[in-house]
């Protein structure tokens, strides 16, 4: 008989404390941390609890709780992101190496990891180790895709282009896998905090890493260097020049591609898509094509100064 069950009189009036008493498989355990760290501090102010996080995946993949390969790519994904999430001189020093693995979905509970014990000549305050405050913030930003409160100008200057690269791959790794992911923190001062990300929060994941364009008109030049048939239209390869990388031109229709002379200094005007997404990585340059020039029209702006 639980304790509970035991005192019913004396949680009659009790509302949960949603921080340390979450109504969950094991609804006292943050509880039962939070006291006895009250309890300890009581003899000795600098007292803390070591660590402890636990890692859930979610999906039809894992409902058997193997760790097979779309786990290990999930887990190392995360633990890049958590290591992007700590500051550059201790990320390569962490170790989230994980235990054992749970059945009934893959539950990976990692090793406990101490608090942040000050020196000597700091005052005696312990604060949370290098670890734990790399998951607090990969759990904030795996909070802020589950919430509706995304600020529309949510960019580099909020999330480093690291740790924004390495969420992306996460969540690649999940979509691929149609999967979610829980992590379970315990924390050095004993309260407990749980973080889902779900699909909801894959699906605005993708739409903030979704590239965005910017369309200039160019002439692009050089002598046909190669044309690629497709079903519906070709692409040409322009050679600007010694030393200078090829350029590739879309949207071509065949019949067009077709006709081109090789012996010819083409110039060619393009509708020139530049694209990245708001955190500036998956940049992308397409050259799609617009019309061959006659060498009667006037020079363009852009061949002024040439693509290198």
């Amino acid at each position: 008989m639980s304790v509970r069950d035991q005192f019913p009189h004396l949680i009659q009036n009790y509302r949960p404390d949603p921080d340390i008493d979450e109504v969950d498989d094991e609804p006292a355990s943050s509880y039962l941390r939070a006291t006895m760290l009250e309890g300890l501090r009581q003899f000795e102010p600098a007292a803390s609890l070591p660590g402890f996080a636990s890692i859930k995946l979610t999906g039809q993949p894992f409902d058997d709780g193997l760790f097979n390969a779309a786990a290990a790519e999930i887990f190392s994904q995360l633990d890049r992101e958590v290591r992007a999430a700590a500051p550059t001189d201790t990320a390569e020093q962490l170790s989230i190496g994980f235990r054992e693995v749970h059945a009934g979905s893959v539950v990976l509970p990692l090793a406990p990891f101490a608090a942040d014990t000050p020196s000597e000549e700091e005052l005696a305050m312990v604060g949370p180790s290098p670890l734990e405050l790399a998951l607090i913030r990969v759990l904030d930003l795996h909070d802020l895709l589950e919430s509706d409160e995304i600020p529309v100008r949510w960019t580099a200057d909020n999330v480093p282009h690291n740790l924004a690269h390495r969420l992306r791959l996460l969540i690649e790794s999940l979509d691929k896998a149609d999967a979610g992911v829980e992590i379970d923190l315990s924390q050095h001062n004993g309260r407990r905090r749980k973080s889902r990300l779900t699909s909801r929060g894959r699906q605005r994941a993708n739409r903030l890493f979704e590239p965005q364009g910017t369309v200039e008109i160019e002439v692009q030049a050089g002598d046909l260097a190669g044309i690629t048939l497709g079903s519906e239209f070709a692409q040409v390869q322009l050679r600007p020049g010694l030393g200078k990388r090829k350029i590739d031109i879309v949207q071509v229709p065949p019949e067009t591609a077709k006709n081109l002379p090789w012996d010819v200094y083409l110039r060619i005007e393009v509708r020139t898509v530049k694209s990245s997404d708001r955190f500036g990585e998956r940049k992308r340059t397409e050259h799609q094509f617009i019309r061959v020039l006659d060498h009667a029209d006037p020079l363009h702006a852009s061949e002024a100064d040439p693509e290198p």
